[in-house]
């Protein structure tokens, strides 16, 4: 049977992979300013300083044109929009890198988004919880990153990511 278009879970994943796809940290936020969504690298930013990234997404919504990043307005009535924070341009540049090591390594998107928090120094915990996985499950990632980058160490995978 084939899947409704209104269906919920499908809009859902649709928007987590194109968040996914835009390299800086992007949000996708209610009226209120709430997170409802977020790509890995804006699920980062809010596991290192949580109340710095409310303040810097309240920052971006509250005065748009002055902001370092892009501010598209999705639903006006509700106030719904997306947020991609552009001042990040070191987490641009980063992603294309790791779009490039995971496609010579033939990398799953589970394994490029572990591989993507390993290189911003977040601990198997830290992951876990930004990903809502067990920290055992990101434990095997990692040493499956490892190995087929043939390297010993997360030091070294971190290295392979920035300079191979």
């Amino acid at each position: 049977m084939a899947e409704r278009q209104d269906d919920p879970s499908l809009w859902r994943a649709a928007l987590d992979a194109a968040l996914d796809a835009i390299g800086a940290p992007a949000f996708l936020v209610d009226g209120e300013g709430h997170v409802e969504l977020a790509n890995v690298a804006g699920r980062a930013r809010i596991e290192a300083d949580p109340d710095g990234a409310s303040r810097r997404l309240a920052g971006h919504l509250a005065a748009p044109e002055h902001a370092a990043a892009r501010v598209l307005r999705i639903d006006h009535e509700c106030g719904w929009a997306i947020v991609i924070d552009e001042d990040d341009q070191g987490a641009t540049r980063a992603h294309g890198r790791l779009a490039e090591v995971s496609a010579q390594l033939s990398l799953t998107r589970r394994q490029r988004e572990i591989l993507g928090l390993v290189s911003r120094g977040l601990s198997n915990r830290s992951i876990a919880t930004t990903l809502s996985i067990a920290e055992a499950t990101v434990e095997q990632h990692v040493g499956t990153l490892m190995l087929r980058a043939g390297v010993e160490s997360r030091a070294a995978l971190i290295a392979m990511l920035l300079w191979r």
